[in-house]
C-alpha cells in the first residue's frame, strides 16, 4: 500500500491561522512598547522641568535645565550646534550667576539625565532650544530676563512624521503635554 506524506488542507489552514494571530499580537505589542517609551520619555523630561521649577521656588534662586551631551565628562551645557537636540541628555543645576553654564564653581549640579533611546529625538523651538531657566518666582525666563515660553517635540528619529508628543512651557513656567497633530500654533517640528 502506497503511503503519502504531507499536510492535510485542514492542518495547513490551522497553521496559517495561528501564524496570522501571532503576527497581529506582535504588531500590537510593538505599538504598545513604543507608546510606553514615548510616555516614559515625556514624563521623565516633564518631571525634571517640574523638579527645577519647584527647586527655584523653594530656594528662591535661579535653576537651569540645559541640554548636555552625556559623552562629555564633566557634564556641561552644550549650545546649539545644529545637529543635536535634547536627546543627548540634560542637566539641572543652580545657576547663581545667570549664565546658563555649569562651568563656574558657584554652580551646583543637581540632576543628570542620560541619552534617550537611539530612535527618539527631543527638539525645542527657538526659546527653549538650548536651556530652560526658572527664577525664584517659578517663572521661566531667558538670561536677559525676558519671557521664556516655548515647545519641545518628541519625535521618532527615523521618520519625518509630526511629533509624537509636544511639551509646552508657559510664561509662568507651567508645563503641558499634548499629543501632536499638525500644530502650527506651537511652531514646532521634528527637524532641528
Amino acid at each position: 500500500m502506497l503511503k503519502i506524506n504531507g499536510f492535510t488542507l485542514l492542518e495547513l489552514m490551522v497553521s496559517l491561522a495561528i501564524v496570522a494571530i501571532l503576527a497581529m499580537i506582535s504588531t500590537s505589542f510593538t505599538g504598545m512598547l513604543r507608546n510606553n517609551q514615548v510616555s516614559t520619555i515625556t514624563q521623565q523630561f516633564v518631571t525634571d522641568l517640574n523638579y527645577a521649577r519647584n527647586l527655584a521656588i523653594s530656594h528662591n534662586t535661579r535653576i537651569t535645565l540645559c541640554k548636555s551631551d552625556s559623552d562629555i565628562i564633566p557634564r556641561q551645557c552644550v549650545s546649539d550646534n545644529g545637529d543635536t537636540g535634547w536627546e543627548q541628555g540634560w542637566i539641572v543645576f543652580i545657576d547663581v550667576n545667570n549664565d546658563q553654564q555649569l562651568m563656574e564653581p558657584d554652580n551646583n549640579l543637581l540632576k543628570v539625565s542620560e541619552k534617550l533611546v537611539p530612535f527618539m529625538t527631543l527638539v525645542g523651538n527657538t526659546p527653549v532650544k538650548n536651556y530652560i531657566s526658572f527664577q525664584g518666582s517659578g517663572f521661566s525666563r531667558k538670561q536677559n530676563g525676558s519671557l521664556q515660553m516655548g515647545s519641545l517635540a518628541l519625535c521618532n528619529a527615523s521618520a519625518s512624521e509630526s511629533p509624537l508628543r509636544i511639551i509646552t512651557i508657559s510664561s509662568a513656567g507651567r508645563t503641558r503635554i499634548s499629543r501632536s497633530k499638525a500644530n502650527s500654533e506651537n511652531n514646532i517640528s521634528c527637524s532641528i
